[in-house]
């Protein structure tokens, strides 16, 4: 290899490092300008972070509620269906009743002494 063909290789060379220097400098300055950005985003990010928290907090409380109205009305159902047979015993029992003083009275005996008018 000649002297000048030495002397283009280390220039080609140091153009290359030139190059790579300046881009490296461009990347390093578009990585702090990122690096900002993502801090500025973390920022704004923190009161919707807050306002999640918040916002799972009261979920979690409307589901709590939800378990105990669900809880209270199984219990409003059962002691429904206890009224309901009570009241179907009262009707069987008040039929019976009726049935008797129905009976008593059709069979003449409303009052009257031995059955005559």
């Amino acid at each position: 290899m000649t002297q000048a063909e030495m002397e283009k290789a280390v220039e080609f060379i140091l153009n290359q490092q030139a190059a790579a220097t300046t881009s490296l400098g461009t990347l390093s300055t578009k990585v702090d300008q990122l690096t900002e950005d993502v801090m500025a985003l973390k920022e704004i990010a923190r009161p919707q972070t807050q306002s999640l928290d918040q916002l799972a907090t009261i979920v979690q409380g409307l589901a709590d509620g939800q378990a105990k109205l669900t809880e209270s009305q199984t219990k409003l159902t059962d002691g429904q269906a206890k009224l309901v047979e009570a009241q179907r015993r009262t009707d069987e029992r008040l039929n019976a009743f009726i049935t008797v003083v129905e009976r008593y009275i059709s069979e003449g005996r409303n009052g009257n002494q031995g059955g005559k008018p």
